[in-house]
């Protein structure tokens, strides 16, 4: 803690245009373990997804997307039984249907995943190392 106050004395917050864990490079797709392996410190969570990177890796535009809030990028899209998340700066393919999406090291459930469209909709993280890891967040679920 005392590093973050003497860092905001010798150099003052961070404005709206600070990176805070924002690249320029094009974001890989990888395994898990080698997302976990990278030096990206801003936190271990599903990052915003591009339309670039959501066709890119997919094949095509999603269908369904979790978004944490109305005009946000989608840090989950699916379509056809196959998911993208971003996690460390790097792409990883999910497999599953509406409800649960997962690969080796990864969960990602949606709770209610009755309804094509909605607010209200959780979506829980689970990375499964040691120690295990769970965020979740409230957003909303839309399908095409």
């Amino acid at each position: 803690m005392r590093f973050l106050i003497e860092d905001i004395e010798r150099n003052g917050k961070a404005g709206a245009d600070a990176a805070l864990g924002k690249s320029n490079e094009q974001a890989r797709v990888e395994t898990v373990a080698d997302a976990l392996a990278t030096p990206v410190i801003a936190g271990i969570r599903p990052a915003p997804l591009t339309e670039a990177e959501i066709t890119r890796t997919l094949g095509r535009d999603a269908t369904c997307r979790f978004q944490r809030a109305v005009d946000a990028d989608p840090i989950l899209a699916t379509v056809d039984g196959r998911g993208v998340a971003k996690i460390s700066g790097s792409l990883i393919m999910l497999e599953g249907d509406r409800s649960m999406m997962e690969t080796e090291g990864v969960r990602m459930t949606l709770t209610p995943p009755e309804t094509d469209a909605g607010e209200g909709v959780d979506l829980i993280f689970d990375l499964m190392t040691e120690p295990p890891l769970r965020v979740g967040f409230d957003g909303y679920w839309t399908c095409n």
